[in-house]
């Protein structure tokens, strides 16, 4: 993403106010935010001051180029444009006259199942983009939104929208998980003893028998010594010591997903934990960290991400006949 502001650039957020003026205060936390620090918005919330005529700078800004229109299409602006009279109504009307204009792009965007079928004549034939399964998950839109803005194609974010589904459902996968695991793994300074709810994390049966810990396990030096519950953490370079701490931690967690052929997906998830958590504690310094904690963190990395669709891979679908 380009990353330089575009004040030159202007985009107009076309949208239904609803029932009543909260209802679209996420436009402004969600796709305002994500858009103004780039290009100048208009979004009449914050562009229409009390006492000024709402449709002469509703045209004044569709003057503006180059312009982006997003028209958010949800349920209420399907409503809001069959009524006579409605704001809404003239503002697809002003839309309507700038159709084949150049460096104009009018972009239908889709939040509802139905508005696909009931777009306006300004709307009709224009190339949409469908977030209707983002918003129904209440997933924020504005990045996808700023991605329009700057030109990606629909390739691009297709996919991305693809991408940020597959990872909401996985997350989704993994708490239902977790409600019933939900393990907390916790650090005395003093002794370097680490418990896991309660009980001494010692190194699981696979990680003595493993060629990457065998040597190491029964290691007896002061703060560590794996096989009597202590371990290494420390401010510093992740070390292969804070690695087999992760390692144990995330076979402690998943302990039921444990298999001969997972031990390599374990030591990659005590890779992430070492880099991402127990390097950034100070060895004099207790821990607690929770089982949600931790998925979170797998599921915000590169690695992570791929041992957590191992573990939970989506639930096949029921074949028809």
């Amino acid at each position: 993403m380009e990353t330089t502001p575009r004040p030159e650039a202007s985009v107009f957020i076309s949208y239904a106010w609803g029932e009543q003026l909260q209802t679209k205060e996420w436009i402004r936390r969600d796709i305002v935010s994500s858009l103004g620090w780039k290009y100048r918005v208009f979004w009449d919330r914050d562009s229409v001051g009390f006492g000024q005529n709402i449709d002469f700078l509703i045209d004044r800004a569709l003057q503006e180029r180059p312009l982006t229109v997003l028209c958010l299409c949800d349920s209420d602006f399907v409503m809001a444009m069959a009524r006579p009279g409605s704001g809404l109504q003239r503002e697809l009307s002003m839309l309507q006259s700038l159709d084949g204009e150049a460096n104009v792009r009018i972009v239908p965007v889709l939040l509802c199942a139905h508005a696909r079928t009931v777009l306006p004549p300004a709307l009709q034939g224009r190339a949409y983009l469908d977030l209707t399964e983002l918003h129904a998950q209440s997933i924020p839109l504005g990045e996808f939104l700023l991605a329009v803005a700057d030109g990606c194609t629909q390739a691009q974010i297709v996919r991305e929208v693809n991408e940020r589904l597959d990872y909401h459902a996985l997350r989704a996968r993994a708490m239902a998980w977790n409600r019933n695991a939900n393990v907390n793994f916790t650090g005395w300074a003093s002794t370097h003893e680490v418990m896991a709810d309660g009980r001494l994390l010692r190194p699981p049966d696979w990680m003595y028998e493993s060629p990457d810990w065998s040597y190491m396990i029964h290691d007896d030096n002061g703060h560590f010594s794996p096989a009597h519950g202590r371990w290494l953490w420390d401010h510093s370079t992740p070390s292969r010591a804070m690695q087999a701490l992760g390692t144990a931690t995330a076979s402690t967690l998943f302990s039921n997903f444990l298999r001969p052929e997972t031990h390599g997906m374990f030591n990659l998830a005590g890779s992430v934990l070492a880099i991402r958590v127990f390097s950034f504690i100070k060895s004099h310094e207790p821990f607690s960290i929770s089982s949600a904690e931790i998925i979170q963190t797998l599921m915000n990395d590169a690695d992570g991400y791929r041992v957590m669709q191992r573990l939970f891979p989506p639930a096949p679908s029921l074949a028809t006949e």
